[in-house]
């Protein structure tokens, strides 16, 4: 554990983690898995977890985030987003 709160400050320990207890980092990531590395079938068990590679890339930050009305979400440095 990195550190369970802000001394002194409940708010800003509120604020700063999730409800099911994750620090806030600011960080955007994409999560994938690679299920070429699975050999266990596309169902979703505990087995495929696994058995498969997952990856985790940085995108962006939270602060430089645009949220559009489709509900997608883009660095504000992109020209365009999907």
């Amino acid at each position: 554990m990195m550190f369970s709160g802000y001394y002194g400050d409940a708010e800003k320990t509120r604020e700063a983690f999730t409800d099911d207890g994750f620090y806030r980092t600011g960080d955007l990531v994409r999560v994938s898995r690679d299920m070429s590395s699975s050999s266990s079938s596309p169902s979703s068990s505990s087995s495929d977890v696994a058995d498969s590679s997952w990856t985790v890339d940085v995108i962006g930050r939270v602060k430089s985030a645009i949220k559009l009305g489709n509900g997608k979400v883009c660095c504000d440095t992109c020209v365009m987003c999907c």
